[in-house]
């Protein structure tokens, strides 16, 4: 975790880390990073073994400015099974490509269900949530009440 006057970022090792602001938040799972700034969404998780490309091309799409096709274009070249997350993060959060991400995202890991991919395509994030739910991800509920478990009273 780094912290300064203009942004709070993080390196996952395992397990997950949410960052949240008023705009909104993410969970981050192992093997990810996000960045936090003061205004805007914290940034789409990406894992630490994707290409440079990727990575740029990404947060090119969660801009505002630039060209987008060409961000665009690289992100789904380069996209691997592992950064459907990545994509579909992405596609939630209302990216004007949001049909090409989803499209992408289910040519590298398919949801199980292809009505899945029908209601996400039709604009249902709850599809989008249930496919990522569905993801080879480490679980996100670790133990309920683990501090009640561990002998630290």
């Amino acid at each position: 975790l780094r912290v300064d006057a203009a942004e709070t970022s993080v390196d996952v090792v395992s397990g997950w880390v949410r960052l949240d602001n008023e705009a909104g938040e993410v969970l981050v799972p192992g093997g990810a990073s996000s960045v936090m700034r003061r205004s805007g969404l914290p940034s789409v998780p990406l894992f630490s073994s994707a290409t440079a490309g990727f990575k740029a091309a990404v947060r090119a799409l969660e801009g505002d400015s630039g060209p987008r096709a060409p961000a665009l274009e690289t992100a789904l070249r380069d996209a691997r099974r592992r950064d459907v997350l990545t994509l579909l993060i992405l596609a939630r959060r209302g990216a004007p490509e949001r049909d090409t991400l989803l499209v992408r995202a289910a040519e590298l890991m398919p949801p199980r269900s292809p009505a899945t991919l029908a209601r996400a395509r039709a604009g249902d994030d709850s599809a989008v949530t249930a496919w990522i739910d569905e993801l080879p991800l480490p679980p996100r509920n670790w133990v309920p009440n683990w501090r009640d478990r561990l002998p630290f009273r």
